[in-house]
């Protein structure tokens, strides 16, 4: 079993809807509005917990996702919308 980190959900976001962090598996689940799920690997915990802060601070989630994860780790899609 997988445990997972609280799930953070973005409200102001219009790209993602929900954000999980496997802080044993160093892992990063990024669900989009559209409904697809991709599973991030090797992400560090200091990325993770720069993200929460950044969008608990009415950040853009996506714009962060797309500078600092996006193309940047090893990526699957896990779960189609």
């Amino acid at each position: 079993m997988l445990l997972m980190s609280k799930p953070l959900f973005t409200t102001k976001s219009n790209t993602i809807s929900k954000a999980e962090y496997n802080d044993k598996e160093k892992s990063l689940d990024i669900t989009f509005r559209s409904g697809n799920v991709y599973r991030y690997y090797d992400v560090p915990s200091g990325l993770w917990k720069t993200f929460q802060l950044y969008i608990e601070s009415e950040g853009s989630a996506g714009s962060f996702f797309n500078e600092h994860i996006k193309n940047n780790f090893a990526t699957e899609k896990i779960s189609e919308g």
